[in-house]
């Protein structure tokens, strides 16, 4: 079973408006960068990529993000009677669901692609902040844990007194 981790999705529209830039909504704009299935090099040798995009009877999205690279993998060969060392590409990924009302992701966490969750939003947010159509409309995007709000709750009921009590809100 597949475990997954909850992330904000920001799209922040930079301080000088497009003389020819779209009108479209935040959720338009997500939907046609993801379309455009964008790649980008993390690390030399490393390529990730955005793929398999769908869109979900909910309303949302679902797509796939991984990397490419050249891994050395020791075979034999039976013709020869020697072992060899050959390059192979590597590509393992995960699917990313997008909830477009709340604008919020669902990672699916895969050890194989990285250690953790964080890093996979990480370079989510690299492959999409250096895509042409995000630079070229000026759009900053910025993917951020949302905290478990277990132990935050278990402080505020086991506390003796709340004297002050303030919270802050974006856009979604």
């Amino acid at each position: 079973m597949a475990s997954y981790s909850l992330f904000r999705l920001k799209l922040i529209e930079g301080n000088q408006k497009q003389i020819f830039g779209e009108n479209i909504s935040r959720k338009q704009f997500f939907e046609i960068l993801l379309q455009k299935k964008p790649s980008y090099e993390i690390r030399k040798g490393q390529i990730w990529h955005i793929g398999n995009v769908a869109d979900r009877e909910d309303g949302g999205l679902v797509f796939a993000v991984g990397k490419t690279t050249k891994a050395g993998k020791e075979k034999y060969d039976e013709k020869s009677g020697d072992f060899l060392e050959v390059l192979d590409e590597e590509s393992p990924f995960t699917y990313v669901f997008y909830a477009s009302d709340i604008g919020a992701l669902a990672i699916a966490q895969k050890r194989k692609l990285a250690p953790n969750s964080s890093i996979i939003a990480k370079n989510i947010e690299k492959i999409l902040n250096a895509n042409f159509y995000t630079i070229d409309n000026s759009i900053s995007v910025k993917i951020e844990e949302i905290a478990d709000p277990r132990s935050f709750v278990d402080q505020l009921y086991d506390a003796y007194a709340v004297v002050i009590f303030a919270m802050e809100f974006g856009e979604p």
